[in-house]
């Protein structure tokens, strides 16, 4: 797991969090069950010193796969029940699922909370909290569409400037292959 820069203060750990260096996290914190973290892989080429007494799922060669107990579900209520939606389709730009509630305040997806992300339900824009990090929606009484599409903004924006500058570059070489032919 790669933790972002901010991510390490969140986890406590080190404020010296990149690619080559992933922070320490014991097996044991909560925060992994807060996350949905469900499941630990271990590199054995490396010496382990913890103890590792899960479930082991899985071993090819040098790894093994343990299953981490007590998971909070990746999309759960605030009372940290798990949301069964009646549909559901992601990519990596997009969520969209249904889900209907009776008598929760707030859906909480254990994905990480980015400001560029935007979300609808039932068609009306509404506010992404930030909930420890994670995102945090309220939700209506009922039927809730929910479509949370990640928008980057200063993406679109260096877009929109390469495109201008490809325009531009195109133009460029029409009009002076024109002038250079007559």
């Amino acid at each position: 797991t790669l933790l972002p820069r901010d991510y390490a203060a969140i986890w406590a750990k080190s404020d010296e969090t990149r690619i080559n260096f992933v922070d320490f996290i014991d097996s044991g914190n909560p925060k992994l069950q807060d996350w949905s973290v469900k499941y630990y892989l271990v590199d054995r080429l490396f010496e382990i010193k913890e103890d590792i007494s899960f479930k082991l799922l899985a071993k090819e060669g040098q790894y093994e796969l343990y299953e981490l107990p007590n998971a909070k579900p990746r999309f759960r209520y605030e009372d940290d029940s798990a949301v069964e939606p009646t549909s559901f389709k992601e990519n990596p730009n997009q969520i969209n699922l249904t889900v209907v509630n009776v008598g929760h305040k707030s859906l909480i997806v254990a994905d990480r909370y980015d400001r560029n992300w935007l979300a609808w339900i039932n068609g009306q824009e509404i506010a992404i909290e930030n909930q420890d990090g994670m995102r945090r929606l309220p939700l209506f009484d009922g039927k809730n569409n929910i479509e949370l599409k990640y928008a980057p903004k200063w993406f679109y924006y260096g877009l929109m400037i390469s495109l201008l500058s490809l325009a531009g570059g195109l133009f460029w070489v029409i009009v002076l292959g024109k002038k250079k032919s007559l």
